[in-house]
Formats: structure tokens, C-alpha cells, sequence
């Protein structure tokens, strides 16, 4: 490479000037500029942006301790959202299956944040092709465990999808692999349930009782498990269609017919006044074998949330129960593969105590492992 013609002789040779192109950057020089635009918050450096939602965004940070969490900082206008977001995950402290509140604070820019732990990849990594036996009964059973916990506190996530579980970067003893759920930012607790938006769960992994608008509970949660279960064992997303009614249209073809009483009792005419096809030859949108695989997401995945399976009942489930092995699902020949969409646990939770501004506590050491690449793929580092 060579200097700018209007440097001097002895210039670096990335030299350049105000008539000549930018130097190229470095490495080292991009992580810079790159932090250089980061949101300032006492108490932690933040390393990269790893994530966007519509109540935040979160970043990669490093404590004044050394050890490394996630910031998640609200949006403007979303205050309220990430303040209830904490509320719910101070009551599900000392879960294992909930990602963990370390300390919240404020920004520079006078924008509140939490601390969350950091944790690794997500189970979207998984969700690109089918997956073992194995590696889905380890999953579902945690998945359960968490619906269950959360469910004996009242608390419905109402946004479960393969981007909202990350795995730890140190698996439980008994387990080849550990997920916690994350992003509470749409929760709710069942004694509010009468205030509730209607306007939750991504497309894909939306319950058919929320895309009819009506009145919903702990069990859209379920749903949505058994979506991502779906989507683990087959690579495929079946039902993340452009609409509400696009998809309940599939969901009536490949899964079983939306019951007339659900229909009707939908606040929306178009859902009320739609004639959905007859359930004629079509295959369906679960995978066919195991039988007992097929059987579970069956009772996940019941249209009537009255017939849904509870966690307690599917912890239950000979398929969850099983024993591991590494056969393949087998995927149904005609299952379209859709494109993706856009944009309990062992003791009570904790006490509560109040948290302390940008705390950098012991307890919040990363907890450092190497993941199994061959396996997982996942990436250490990257933070709820």
C-alpha cells in the first residue's frame, strides 16, 4: 500500500489528507469508532450493539469488575415497558430457566437500562434443520419447566420464539445443553389479564385465540412452545405467514379445523364472515414420526386453548420421559417451508431486595465454557 502523495516520505503508509480517500481502518480502529457512537452508562463499557427490539436495545458490556453482561436499554417513549420488565423479572429471581437480573441504572442520556446476565447463542441457530431426538427432548423438557414455573406465578411471557430462548455458556449437570428464556418486555402477570393488549406474540408463533382477538391466558404460551419445537425438529416454520388470517387459513388446513365457536366469538368481522376451506387431503403440518413426538406436539399445538396441554400434563408425556437417542425427525414431504417472520423450576424465587444502581456483585461473573461447536455452533459472547 502506499502513502498519499501528499504526505511526507517518512508518513505511515495509510496516510492520507483532506484531497485523498479515508485511510483504511484497522481492526483495532473499527472496535473504536465503533464503541466511540455507544450510549454511555456509569459503571459499564459497552462493546457492540447485539440486538434490537420495539422496547430496546441491547448491548454487549463489560462491568467495572471485568465481568460481562448485557445492557438493555429502553427506546424513548418505553420507559413503562422496560419498568414492568424488571418488575417480573425480580419476581422470577433464582429461577434457572429465566434469564438473570443483575442491577439496572440509567444512561448518559437519561434512558433507563437492565443488566441482564450474559448468556450464548439462540435457539434459532438450532431451527435451520432438523434436529436429533436427543437434542429436542433436552430442549422441550426445559421449555416445560420454565412454562411451569411461570405459570405457578402467574406470568405469561406472551412472546416465546427460538429468539427469545439463549443457551448458558455452562450446561446444567444433567443436561448436553441448558436454555434460559429471555425478553420479558411483553410479560404479564393473569391478574391483569383484563387489560391486556391484544397486540402480542410474533407472527409464526402466534396462538390462534390471539389472532382472533379474543380473550387469552397462560396457554398462548404453550402454543408457542410447541412452535418452536416444530420448527427445531423439522427446520421449518410452518405457519409464519403475512397474516392473521393467512395463517389460521394453514393452521385449518395442516393442523385441525378452527371450531365454529371460536370463530364467531372473534371481535373482528372478517374473521366472523371468512369461509375457511373444507379440511380436505392435506398433509399435515407435523412431523409424522416418532409417533410419540407427533403426539406431544398434538397436545401442544390444540387450536381450543381449552384442549391445549398444560406443562405439568407434557412434563408427563412418554416422549419428554423418553429415553435419548439420535434419530432424525422425519419431515413431511409436502410441509412448505415458510419464510421466517419479520422484525417448574426447583424453589420459590428469591427475596425480594431492592437493587442498587449499576451494582457489579461477585454473582455476576461470566460464567466462561466452551460450547460445542460441532453441535451447537454458538457463539460465546453473545448476550440476551
Amino acid at each position: 500500500m502506499q502513502s498519499c502523495k501528499h504526505a511526507p516520505a517518512c508518513a505511515p503508509a495509510y496516510a492520507s489528507c483532506d484531497s485523498c480517500a479515508s485511510p483504511p481502518l484497522t481492526p483495532a480502529r473499527r472496535r473504536l469508532k465503533a464503541a466511540a457512537g455507544l450510549p454511555k452508562c456509569r459503571g459499564y463499557t459497552l462493546t457492540e450493539s447485539i440486538g434490537c427490539g420495539s422496547f430496546g436495545e441491547v448491548f454487549a458490556a463489560v462491568c467495572d469488575g471485568g465481568s460481562r453482561v448485557a445492557l438493555k436499554i429502553a427506546h424513548e417513549q418505553q420507559f413503562s415497558d422496560l419498568n414492568s420488565e424488571e418488575e417480573i423479572l425480580r419476581d422470577v429471581r433464582g429461577s434457572e430457566w429465566v434469564v438473570r437480573l443483575v442491577g439496572k441504572g440509567w444512561s448518559e442520556g437519561g434512558r433507563p437500562f437492565l443488566a441482564l446476565e450474559c448468556l450464548g447463542g439462540s435457539l434459532q441457530e438450532l431451527c435451520t434443520s432438523g434436529q436429533p431426538l436427543g437434542t429436542v427432548r433436552t430442549i422441550v423438557r426445559q421449555l416445560l419447566h420454565a412454562l411451569l414455573f411461570l405459570d405457578e406465578r402467574g406470568i405469561v411471557h406472551r412472546d416465546l420464539k427460538p429468539n427469545n430462548v439463549l443457551f448458558t455458556l455452562v450446561p446444567r449437570f444433567d443436561a448436553m445443553c441448558s436454555v434460559k428464556l429471555i425478553d420479558f418486555g411483553m410479560s404479564i402477570r393473569t391478574s391483569d389479564m383484563k387489560l391486556c393488549s391484544r397486540k402480542v406474540q410474533t407472527q409464526g408463533y402466534r396462538s390462534p385465540e390471539v389472532a382472533l382477538g379474543l380473550e387469552y391466558g397462560t396457554a398462548i404460551d404453550m402454543w408457542s412452545v410447541g412452535c418452536v419445537v416444530a420448527e427445531m425438529a423439522t427446520g421449518h416454520n410452518v405457519w409464519a405467514q403475512d397474516t392473521d388470517l393467512d395463517a389460521l387459513h394453514r393452521i385449518h388446513r395442516t393442523l385441525e379445523p378452527i371450531p365454529d365457536h371460536m370463530r364467531l366469538a372473534s371481535p373482528h368481522h372478517r374473521f366472523q364472515e371468512c369461509v375457511l376451506p373444507q379440511s380436505e387431503e392435506c398433509p399435515s403440518a407435523l412431523p409424522a414420526s416418532p409417533p410419540d413426538l407427533h403426539s406431544m406436539l398434538h397436545s401442544m399445538l390444540r387450536v381450543d386453548p381449552a384442549k391445549r396441554g398444560t406443562p405439568k400434563q407434557l412434563l408427563e408425556h412418554e416422549f419428554v420421559t423418553g429415553a435419548e437417542d439420535d434419530a432424525r425427525v422425519v419431515v413431511p414431504v409436502a410441509g412448505a417451508a415458510a419464510a421466517p417472520p419479520a422484525g417448574g423450576g426447583e424453589s420459590d424465587a428469591t427475596e425480594k431486595t431492592p437493587l442498587k444502581e449499576t451494582p457489579c456483585a461477585s454473582d455476576v461473573a461470566s460464567e466462561q465454557s466452551d460450547a460445542d461447536p460441532l453441535v451447537f455452533s454458538l457463539t460465546p459472547g453473545h448476550c440476551p
